[in-house]
């Protein structure tokens, strides 16, 4: 006995068997009740940098500039970043070999403090620690 299900497909004409090639060509997101709707997707287009769409609305232009100043934001911050590691590395360019030393070994004691405070060891073993990494090289 064909199930419930199966029976009002026929009814209605459509086919049950799920491999047919009309079953298999229907869409899911093609109902009227999707979850996409047309100011979500204006507002995606509107939100994204570089895209040249002419807001209409006071919103869709309030989107658009937030946008675009999230965008200078970004390239401003991506400048400053490049900049300072132009600065670092003209630095180290410019260091001595004393230079060079010092800061490495800096660096060892600041790492042998941040894997102390990892290992839950006390100030007292932390310090000796960073003691050690920077007056035993």
């Amino acid at each position: 006995m064909p199930l419930l299900d199966d029976m009002v497909a026929e009814d209605l004409g459509l086919p049950t068997d799920i491999f047919h090639p009309s079953a298999l060509m229907q869409d899911p997101h093609d109902s009227e009740e999707s979850c996409i709707s047309a100011d979500g997707i204006i507002r995606h287009i509107l939100s994204r940098p570089g895209i040249d769409v002419e807001p209409v609305t006071a919103a869709e232009r309030g989107i658009a500039e937030t946008a675009k100043a999230r965008q200078v934001k970004k390239e401003e911050a991506n400048a400053k970043r490049r900049q300072t590691i132009a600065d670092k590395k003209d630095g180290a360019v410019e260091m001595t070999m004393e230079e060079k030393a010092e800061a490495f070994a800096d660096a060892l004691a600041n790492e042998a403090e941040k894997t102390g405070k990892r290992l839950g060891l006390s100030e007292t073993k932390r310090h000796k620690l960073r003691f050690t990494a920077i007056f035993d090289r």
